[in-house]
């Protein structure tokens, strides 16, 4: 299950750079591997940005990976015309397993060495976080 999600991560995020001009499959594996030893949570960790990065829907994770899977990388999916606030973090953190997951990514988003460079709309994003951070862990 691994490979075969490793291999699709892959796919969707082919020649994709991050905000510091590296591979951007840099980040979804660096976020998979706090959830070594459980497959399901590994493989779905590694998928969390395929649905909103590339043409790989969550049917066709679902159909690769299962209902569980899925479920979890749906969670993590922004909608179109989602408000992330207000609408995106609240739907993640309804689901324990998902709301872990998008911690993982958000502390991954913010190392600085992703962010470079560092601009006006940066400090939006760091600070968006943050406020998301809040909401998923209760504080």
């Amino acid at each position: 299950m691994i490979e075969k999600a490793i291999a699709m991560a892959l796919k969707a995020h082919k020649g994709q750079l991050d905000l510091a001009k590296m591979p951007y499959i840099l980040h979804p594996l660096r976020v998979a591997f706090k959830f070594t030893g459980a497959d399901d949570l590994f493989a779905a960790a590694v998928l969390h940005d395929v649905v909103e990065d590339s043409s790989i829907t969550i049917e066709a994770i679902h159909k690769a990976f299962g209902p569980y899977v899925a479920e979890i990388v749906d969670r993590l999916t922004r909608r179109e015309g989602e408000v992330y606030l207000t609408e995106f973090i609240p739907r993640c953190k309804k689901n324990q397993l998902a709301a872990a997951i998008k911690i993982a990514d958000i502390e991954d988003n913010l190392d600085p060495e992703r962010m470079l460079p560092i601009s006006l709309e940066g400090f939006s994003r760091v600070k968006r976080y943050y406020q998301a951070l809040k909401v998923l862990k209760g504080i």
